[in-house]
């Protein structure tokens, strides 16, 4: 069994529903709360781009944590790409 850390979770956690893009302030802190998650037992990144709150995170805010959990995995589900 592994724990994955929910990009979601952290976001909204550090956001407060704000649906924008992070302040370097929040972003900061978003790595810092991943990093900690991987130190504590966690074996990746959880990212759910196309389900809220992970469809208002623009791809550098992705890159910056996926960065921050230092060698572990990451399980994306990625956003539509479907035309209409």
């Amino acid at each position: 069994m592994a724990t994955l850390v929910g990009h979601g979770t952290v976001r909204d956690y550090v956001m407060y529903g704000n649906h924008g893009a992070p302040t370097q302030e929040q972003l900061d802190e978003m790595k810092s709360l991943v990093r900690e998650a991987m130190q504590a037992g966690a074996v990746g990144l959880s990212t759910g781009l196309a389900y809220s709150p992970g469809t208002y995170a623009h791809t550098d805010e992705v890159v910056e944590l996926a960065v921050a959990r230092n060698a572990g995995h990451i399980r994306r589900s990625t956003r539509s790409t479907k035309t209409a």
